[in-house]
């Protein structure tokens, strides 16, 4: 159906369907452009795109502590930090297998208190 030696590069190709009662006809159609009317057509998509795209607000990165790094700044042993954990006592966050605590969460929590 398709002969590769007879389509050029500047040929764009699809096959379209269209149903005559119950059986559905095969054609190809070929839509002739040039390179320059592809790229201005490339250019006119991604210039479109651009237009529609909100900025990035780039946010600082906060420091995630682990179990071990989390006892230290908390003062408290493994098995209490977990403990604190399952009952929702310390918030922390899954990466992952892993968990992690924020800075700012631990921070908050001393200064409020246990």
């Amino acid at each position: 159906m398709f002969d590769n030696q007879h389509v050029k590069p500047s040929h764009i190709s699809y096959l379209c369907i269209k149903p005559i009662k119950k059986y559905a006809k095969m054609e190809q159609v070929t839509i002739l452009t040039n390179e320059t009317d592809i790229k201005k057509i490339v250019n006119d998509i991604v210039n479109e795109l651009k237009k529609n795209e909100q900025p990035i607000e780039e946010q600082p990165q906060e420091r995630l502590l682990t179990s071990a790094e989390t006892c230290k700044f908390l003062r408290c042993s493994k098995p209490t930090l977990h403990r604190w954990k399952k009952a929702g006592i310390v918030p922390f966050i899954r990466l992952g297998g892993n968990i992690r605590y924020r800075v700012s969460d631990l921070t908050e929590l001393t200064k409020g208190g246990r």
